[in-house]
């Protein structure tokens, strides 16, 4: 750069240059106080972040001197040090530059279109822009004031203070300070300001010593004891899926404790011993705890940090975040946990003066750029009376502006008055205004219900006000219907066959009409009744799948007797305890499957037409006084304990749900089902009922049909059908082939859940797709859904059925809250077979006692609209191509194989869609290699094919919770060894890693490795990207070390954003040559003298 000529400067540009040399020798420079590091990071990660502007809006009143107000905002200005300081990058951490002067923003617009009575929305829309403007803390200035000039006498000050300068105390002390140097400016009484003895860098200085001096090592003990273990974030009820990285987009929503409530407040903690910010903290602690379901609630709490009467005038960035933990036992009564919340509040403000940056140092929480660190929740007590300003002749009224900012995902700020006001601010990115609101009127609910019995247990009072409580009741009520007839599901059948009775009822490996069908039903039941079968008896079938099944199904209920369906192609000893827990004497089979039935008495049946009729066409016996509530059948699921259990449906469930469906999703008289579930799995009696109930067809696809995509395809399509009922994997299958309906065609979808993408693709190719849930305990389906295009959710309940969502204590969830879904009405059946202390588990009543209502273990919420979604499993029952698995069962049977010692079975989609069952195992010593081959063989001996695991994963050991339970989630993906040293692989790794080593002082680091976990942390991380841009010339943004914080990603980041790969791979080729030179051969090379 050329040098400059004094002699061809004007003299204003002399005394420009003089300014700023003067300038630049007076500045000083001083380490950033911790919180201003962790202010500043912010910045770097969001640049024009506003959410960490300060706003204050004021209406001035009276005749306002602008050229007054200047100077008295000038001279509080020269008296702090924050207000002319920015901030620079010295090697990726941040230095305050404390300048001489630093000229504030003052601007004055006229706009005296909004002294309007109707102008405040307007005024609201301009004061939100002015604050929402970004500020540049490396240039300044970060204090600005706009005045709106209403009138000559009418004025709206907009101020807006960067946080990194300033805190909310320092807005009032910048507005106190004001008020008084305007007043003495203008001819008033002379302003009497405190002395200030220290400036803020002085304070960062002090706190940088007192961390190098160890005074910190006990605030650091008690935050690293507090917060061991804490949970990696709250998961409140969003109306919108988490963003990748965290937003700043926000809203606010008033809140209100009325004054009689609050009242009722204050006296209950003067009782307690507590105050009203640490009972209110209680309230709105169990409230987050509730709608989040867990017991482990960290909140961020500031603290104004002025203790000492150095600082307590002083403008400067002071304000700490405490993380206060409130662990909530649910058992705990109101005023026990208030007492614990004291605790909890006066041991983290003993220990306040360690910032909240060097807290996360300490404490070092699994970092998440979608979240902030420890807490996402925050709580602002304030029980200082807001100060009213008046200056010169002036009034000055403070305005409330809308927050557009949200520096947590929730925010619950209240003030003491004559009540408790404030506001909620929230995240937009995650909320929708109604959930909020509903919010603050559960916290209402709360506190009045905590207050009326505070020696209940918290997690047992009420959080529905009464209009709530209805609404929720209401979206779960089914349509009540009264069917009429006698409440048999046979009889439904029978009714078909007199109204036509030379349609076709069934086709399997023949045709049968409906008088056909009958006959032989009555044939069958004949032969039954002569065996002693009669009311109350239980009768298994054991036959291949063809159209024997629907007649000695028919049979047996025509005899008063129920059935209990058994799968001839599950293990003998499945088949065994099926047989022997339900006491079954009588089973109707063939040859070929009646094997393993041991000693029951097996009636043989032939298919219909291959033996000539013995009987005459005689009719069963009426059997007397079957009702609804007889046995129709015992069917056997999946047990927890490892044990199948059997399920009673009675007739009046299997009735009810048989018009209900015919009703909805509908099915009409000579329309034409394809039946593809085995006869095991109880939405099967769907398949093979409905149709014959209304007048239609069953087509049954034989087994090795059904899995067969072109065959099903074929048969779909030349029967005709109009609708069939699969699993998703099934419908997956037929799509993947390349399957198009013929014609008109429904899709009924259930057994797990419908993946989203399969729900968009079956739709765009049969005229309905319908989404169909429900347990086996009460009665196949329960609720159905019309997909439409929207999320894919459960739908509303079928007719005489109730669906509520529950909190743990079993009062009704809030709309938006995760429950266990229940389930009431008519389809509930009758419980698990000889199993009273299970069935009195799970099947409950309700305060209303309106009958029993059976808990699923789904994990459900309804969401803003009301509707149910599903969320996945309390327990680790799972649904897996439409079969119910336990995988308690699942482990026994890996535990019972004499070569494991430990074992966890889970189903993971590590690929949205492809859902796996996945061994993890722990052979015993000496048992290695694991055969898995020869284990899925022995496993199969006892299991159905569907919960053997396909994928089995031998493990060393397990990894554990904190509670030294086996940690699920933290189980290896198949596939995928413990993470191993993978050294780098190109020189830009290699580059990367030597960066990363020398930042955080460790060895050997590989690309796999993950930058937090070995130490790392913001500003740490921000030192790195300063080596990457000093080796590679490559600016890459701070949220992708976030994103991906590993050499390898990392390096790719630097590849992605630079001109060309291959330039930055040669680049870190030479990086590394250089680095092999001594300090005389780099001098040489860089004066062109090396080899060449």
């Amino acid at each position: 750069m050329a040098a400059i000529d004094p002699d061809q400067l004007t003299v204003e540009e002399k005394r420009a240059l003089l300014i700023e040399g003067l300038r630049r020798r007076r500045q000083r420079e001083f380490p950033a106080s911790f919180p201003q590091q962790r202010m500043w990071f912010l910045d770097q990660l969001m640049p024009g972040n506003t959410s960490n502007n300060l706003p204050r809006a004021i209406r001035i009143t009276g005749p306002l001197d602008i050229e007054a107000w200047s100077k008295a905002v000038n001279r509080i200005v020269e008296r702090h040090e924050a207000l002319r300081t920015t901030f620079r990058d010295e090697d990726g951490s941040p230095v305050q530059v404390v300048h001489p002067w630093l000229e504030p923003e003052l601007v004055v617009e006229d706009h005296p279109e909004l002294a309007a009575p109707d102008a405040w929305d307007a005024i609201q829309e301009r004061a939100q822009r002015e604050f929402n403007r970004a500020f540049d803390i490396e240039t300044g200035p970060l204090l600005r004031l706009r005045f709106l000039r209403l009138s000559a006498d009418d004025h709206i000050l907009l101020v807006t203070i960067h946080h990194i300068a300033a805190d909310l105390w320092s807005t009032t002390q910048f507005l106190t300070e004001l008020a008084a140097l305007y007043g003495e400016i203008t001819g008033g009484p002379r302003a009497e300001l405190p002395e200030l003895p220290i400036q803020y860098s002085d304070y960062s200085q002090w706190q940088h010593r007192r961390m190098q001096e160890g005074a910190a090592a006990p605030d650091l003990d008690y935050w690293r004891q507090t917060l061991e273990g804490v949970p990696g974030g709250i998961d409140l009820p969003a109306d919108r899926p988490r963003p990748p990285v965290q937003g700043i987009r926000g809203s606010t929503v008033l809140f209100e404790l009325e004054p009689a409530m609050f009242d009722r407040l204050r006296a209950f903690c003067k009782d307690a011993g507590v105050t009203p910010f640490m009972a209110t903290l209680a309230a709105f602690s169990v409230l987050l705890a509730r709608v989040s379901r867990t017991d482990d609630v960290v909140v961020g709490v500031p603290t104004a940090n002025r203790d000492r009467d150095e600082i307590k005038h002083l403008i400067g960035y002071f304000v700490n975040m405490l993380p206060m933990r409130v662990r909530i036992d649910p058992d705990a009564d109101f005023r026990t946990l208030v007492q614990q919340v004291r605790s909890t509040a006066l041991g983290a403000f003993a220990h306040q003066e360690l910032s909240f940056e060097q807290i996360v140092d300490a404490v070092q929480p699994e970092r998440d750029a979608a979240r902030s660190p420890l807490f996402q929740v925050s709580f602002i007590y304030q029980n200082i009376d807001i100060p009213t300003f008046s200056a010169g002749g002036l009034s000055l009224e403070p305005l409330d502006i809308p927050s557009r900012t949200a520096r947590f995902d929730l925010e619950l700020q209240v003030f003491e008055s004559a009540g408790l006001t404030g506001w909620f601010e929230y995240s937009t990115d995650l909320f929708d205004p109604p959930t909020i609101e509903r919010l603050g009127r559960e916290l209402t609910a709360l506190i009045a219900g905590l207050l009326d019995e505070p020696d209940k247990p918290v997690s047992a009072v009420n959080l529905l006000d009464p209009a709530d409580l209805r609404q929720i009741e209401a979206l779960g009520r089914g349509p009540r219907k009264d069917w009429g007839g006698s409440g048999l599901a046979d009889d439904l059948v029978r009714q078909s066959a007199a109204l036509r009775p030379d349609d076709v009822a069934v086709i399997g490996r023949g045709k049968l009409t409906y008088r056909e069908l009958i006959s032989e039903v009555d044939a069958l039941a004949v032969r039954l009744q002569a065996r002693g079968v009669g009311r109350g008896s239980l009768v298994g079938i054991c036959l291949p799948r063809d159209e024997r099944i629907i007649i000695s199904l028919l049979a047996v209920l025509s005899c008063g007797a129920a059935y209990v369906p058994i799968d001839p192609a599950f293990p003998e000893a499945r088949i065994r305890h099926t047989v022997e827990d339900s006491g079954l004497s009588l089973a109707i089979a063939v040859e070929e499957t009646s094997g393993p039935l041991g000693g029951v008495a097996i009636e043989l049946l032939d298919l219909p037409g291959s033996a000539p009729a013995t009987d005459g066409g005689s009719v069963p016996r009426p059997v007397d006084g079957r009702n609804g509530g007889d046995t129709a059948y015992v069917i056997y699921t999946s047990g927890s304990t490892g044990v199948p259990k059997g399920v009673v449906v009675p007739h009046r469930a299997l009735d009810n749900f048989l018009r209900s469906m015919a009703e909805r999703p509908g099915m009409s008289a000579g329309e034409v089902l394809v039946a593809v579930t085995t006869f095991s799995f109880d939405i099967s009696m769907l398949e093979l009922l409905l149709p014959l109930s209304i007048g239609g067809t069953v087509v049954l696809a034989e087994r090795d049909v059904v899995v067969d995509a072109v065959r099903l395809a074929a048969l779909i399509d030349e029967s005709g059908a109009d609708l069939m009922q699969a699993t998703p994997t099934t419908w997956r299958m037929l799509l993947d082939q390349g399957w198009r309906p013929a014609g008109s065609f429904r899709a009924l979808v259930g057994g797990e859940a419908l993946p989203p993408a399969l729900a968009t693709d079956l739709t765009a190719v049969v005229d309905e797709t319908w989404n169909m849930y429900g347990p086996t305990e009460t009665t196949i389906w329960s609720s159905v859904d019309r997909v439409g295009d929207g999320p894919v959710r459960l739908g509303e309940p079928i007719a005489n059925t109730d669906l509520l969502v529950v909190e743990p204590s079993g009062l009704p969830a809030p709309i938006g809250v995760p429950g266990e879904l229940w389930i009431g009405g008519s389809g509930v059946s009758l419980g698990y077979w000889q199993r009273p202390e299970l069935t009195a588990d799970r099947f409950v009543s309700r305060a209303d006692g309106e009958g029993l209502w059976y808990r699923t273990g789904d994990l459900v919420r309804r969401d803003s609209n009301g509707e149910l979604e599903f969320l996945g499993r309390l327990d680790h029952q799972v649904k897996l191509r439409g079969y119910r698995v336990e995988l308690g069962e699942v482990e026994a049977a890996l535990l019972a194989d004499d070569t494991i010692v430990e074992a966890v079975a889970i189903v993971r989609e590590d690929t949205p869609g492809d859902q796996r069952l996945v061994g993890y195992v722990r052979l015993a010593d000496g048992a290695g290699p694991l055969d898995r081959a020869a284990l899925q063989r022995r496993l199969a001996d006892r299991l159905p094919e569907y919960m053997v695991p396909p994928v089995i994963v031998e493990q060393e050991s397990f990894p554990l919770t904190a509670n030294g339970k086996i940690n699920r989630s933290a189980l290896p993906r198949p596939g995928m060894v413990e993470r191993e040293y993978v050294a780098p692989r190109s020189a830009t790794e290699k580059v990367v890693a030597a960066i990363w080593e020398e930042v955080l002082g460790v060895d050997r680091i590989g690309v796999r490795d993950d930058f937090f976990a070995l130490g790392g942390h913001s500003l740490l991380s921000t030192r790195v990207l300063v080596r990457v841009r000093t080796a590679f010339g490559v600016n890459v943004p701070l949220q992708r070390i976030f994103r991906d914080p590993t050499v390898a990603g990392l390096a790719v980041a630097v590849g992605e954003l630079a001109d060309s790969p291959e330039t930055v791979e040669r680049m870190a080729e030479l990086i590394l040559e250089m680095s092999d030179l001594g300090d005389d051969e780099v001098a040489a090379e860089l004066r062109g003298e090396g080899d060449r």
